[in-house]
């Protein structure tokens, strides 16, 4: 990878594939996670970082700005503005303190992504289809 053949080769670690318990034991002893990526749908892995109490940087992509708000469960850095992605990553592996709190409030924020909450919220979502569909018949 492009990674891989530049200078962040001696900074980290190529892993390659790797079994869910692994890749969550990876998560939970990383420093800090960046997802900046393009294009994003709900981002699972941000979601798993943050589960795993790993502080997270992503980009304003898609689903990324669903699951993270700036400064309160995670940083964002804006596409193609690459030192802001820098500078997120800086942040987070030098004052502790913040990462913690944006670590401690994104774990409270995983109950939006619950699978009871996603059930309710598909039914919610239904019953309302169906009386909107009723009243218009």
């Amino acid at each position: 990878s492009q990674a891989e053949r530049s200078a962040l080769r001696d900074a980290v670690i190529f892993v390659g594939t790797q079994s869910p318990d692994r890749t969550r034991l990876h998560l939970r002893a990383a420093d800090a996670f960046a997802l900046y990526s393009k294009y994003e749908g709900l981002p699972h892995v941000v979601l798993e970082a943050m589960a795993a109490g790993t502080p997270v940087v992503v980009s304003d992509a898609g689903g990324n700005l669903e699951v993270v708000e700036h400064e309160r469960t995670g940083l964002i850095a804006p596409l193609a503005d690459e030192p802001a992605l820098a500078h997120g990553m800086v942040r987070l592996l030098t004052e502790r303190a913040f990462a913690a709190d944006l670590t401690a409030r994104a774990t409270q924020s995983l109950e939006r992504f619950s699978w009871e909450r996603l059930v309710d919220d598909t039914e919610a979502a239904l019953v309302e289809s169906l009386s909107d569909t009723r009243h218009s018949l």
